[in-house]
């Protein structure tokens, strides 16, 4: 095995207790109930009014919070909620990569994938609207085309410390812990408040957001040394299938009421997961482990902060560089194919609004593979740059 760090330690998988079969069928049935339409259709009359009502009794409480209100507060909250952002994850995803944390990138990675799966298609298929009645302070102007319930910044956020407490408190001294589980916990706190302060969520949507984000965190722990081994160390079929579990996850979305941006970021963190795990199997082992052990040779100290800012500097060029060429090249190919064919085609804008009648939608098709790419060149082409400047 190349990742043992990745099953937590085991050097071989053991066999599949009764935890982790339990979390695998729980994934497997919310995947099953958000992907199928007739849940959709069945259900959301019934949930939507019933959770409607209750969001909007909760924007009391959101006032009252924000009575409380100071223009340092404003900033503090707004960093905090950006912290929790998908424009956060895109940067400190690959930062994982660049600084030689190899064993809990690929765990990170496709949790965060998973999150933004579960959090935005249970935004589209509840369809419970955002807070109204109160002052708000979007960090993003995409956020207010969202719907609310669930707040995916405190499930992404509990996500990832969760995630990392869980990942590398066994690998820290005993009387280290406590202090790492106060900061999770505080950590959580200040993001699910500053969602209720910002005017961008209610009580109900925070609680469903921690609810979410605990259940994902414990259940893809559980299940994760089994899937990151057949994703790292599995045969030729892995990125095959893996590929068509992510275009059939995302032509299976559910179709929210009005257009919302909410799937573009599942195709972002879908191809990005594609990509990274790509760049992982790739045989390049060589420079993962230049990787790894050249940052980290003389342990903390200003060595390791020059060489991560100048990795962090490199490694955005060339994944931005990538981003910028891969984009128009694939979406100007597909609409190109299609048109010489005859062949219809359907495109959505960054709003979510859908404009043609075909069957294949040449941007979620660019979007994806846009971000393989940067996946991918987060690990393989970065490495091969840092190893030849010597970063």
């Amino acid at each position: 095995r190349r990742f043992p760090d990745c099953a937590f330690g085991r050097t071989e998988l053991e066999p599949m207790e009764p935890n982790v079969f339990w979390s695998a069928v729980s994934m497997v049935v919310v995947i099953l109930y958000l992907g199928i339409p007739w849940f959709t259709k069945k259900f959301r009359p019934r949930l939507r009014p019933l959770l409607s009502t209750i969001s909007a009794d909760g924007e009391k409480t959101v006032r009252t919070i924000q009575r409380f209100s100071h223009f340092l507060l404003d900033y503090f909250f707004t960093l905090l909620s950006t912290l929790v952002s998908v424009e956060f994850y895109v940067s400190m995803l690959p930062f994982l990569c660049w600084l030689g944390l190899h064993d809990f990138f690929p765990y990170e990675l496709n949790m965060m994938g998973l999150a933004m799966y579960f959090g935005n298609a249970l935004k589209d298929h509840l369809c419970v609207p955002r807070p109204s009645n109160v002052r708000r302070i979007a960090v993003f102007a995409e956020h207010n085309k969202e719907y609310g319930t669930p707040s995916t910044h405190t499930m992404s956020g509990i996500c990832m410390v969760l995630s990392w407490f869980l990942f590398y408190s066994p690998r820290t001294v005993p009387i280290l812990q406590p202090p790492m589980a106060a900061g999770c916990v505080m950590f959580c706190f200040l993001v699910m408040y500053s969602r209720l302060y910002l005017g961008m969520h209610t009580l109900l949507d925070i609680t469903f957001g921690a609810i979410f984000g605990v259940w994902l965190t414990l259940s893809w722990t559980a299940v994760s040394p089994f899937v990151i081994d057949w994703l790292l160390n599995g045969g030729w079929s892995v990125p095959v299938l893996q590929c068509i579990g992510c275009f059939l996850l995302i032509n299976l979305y559910p179709t929210p009421m009005r257009p919302t941006p909410s799937i573009n970021y599942v195709v972002y963190f879908f191809g990005s997961c594609w990509g990274g795990n790509e760049g992982m199997r790739e045989p390049f082992g060589a420079d993962l482990q230049y990787m790894r052990d050249h940052i980290w040779a003389d342990g903390f100290g200003w060595g390791l902060v020059g060489y991560a800012v100048a990795r962090l500097v490199v490694g955005l060029c060339i994944v931005l560089s990538m981003r910028a060429i891969i984009r128009p090249v694939t979406k100007t190919s597909a609409i190109a194919l299609f048109k010489l064919l005859g062949l219809k085609y359907k495109q959505t804008d960054g709003d979510g609004k859908v404009t043609g009648d075909g069957v294949f939608n040449v941007d979620t098709w660019s979007r994806f593979w846009t971000f393989a790419g940067v996946g991918w060149g987060t690990v393989v082409p970065s490495g091969y740059a840092f190893k030849y400047l010597g970063i």
